[in-house]
């Protein structure tokens, strides 16, 4: 009997290659992917649950600024908060204001918000001072004494209390104001 040895490599090439591909089944053996334990995938930081505290409001003069096209005086607020879970990243500024000058706002509701971001990471914004612009010479009175109160309201929803100052705003060549009217 003779063996033809030079097939028998192809052969068993062909063998081992048929059981390889027939495997564990691949996409089609129905097997489930393993479960992804300890909550969800989003791997989004959960925080929340502790109301945020406007801790104080500082007015100054913030220099001229553009609105459309026209460079107004501009009051700056500056507005530290904290918060105990750290949901500072996105915040809503309340802004409240009067003229009487008694050094008291009593707030009703806030006359002007902005949505302000932080650029801290999610939950990681336990204390941050937030700056907004206020345009003078529409809304606000040159060179007047306000009352402002501000508050925030964190991520979550959650809401400070108000924190008030009092001030001037500048003069309308944007020079700081002494509170002696336009």
């Amino acid at each position: 009997m003779r063996v033809n040895l030079t097939a028998w490599p192809l052969a068993l090439t062909v063998l081992t290659l048929a059981v390889g591909c027939k495997g564990s089944g691949g996409e089609d053996s129905g097997d489930e992917p393993p479960p992804i334990r300890g909550g969800d995938d989003t791997y989004e930081p959960q925080c929340g649950g502790t109301n945020p505290e406007a801790v104080s409001l500082t007015l100054s003069n913030g220099g001229l600024y553009s609105f459309e096209g026209v460079d107004y005086p501009t009051l700056l607020l500056a507005v530290d908060a904290t918060d105990a879970d750290g949901n500072l990243d996105q915040i809503t500024l309340g802004v409240y204001w009067e003229d009487d000058g008694d050094g008291a706002a009593t707030p009703a509701a806030a006359r002007f918000e902005k949505v302000i971001t932080s650029g801290t990471d999610a939950c990681a914004g336990m204390a941050e001072t937030f700056l907004l612009k206020l345009q003078v010479g529409e809304s606000l009175e040159y060179n007047t004494v306000y009352d402002f109160a501000a508050m925030v309201t964190d991520s979550a929803g959650e809401t400070s209390g108000w924190v008030v100052a009092s001030g001037s705003t500048p003069k309308s060549d944007g020079s700081d104001g002494d509170g002696g009217g336009p």
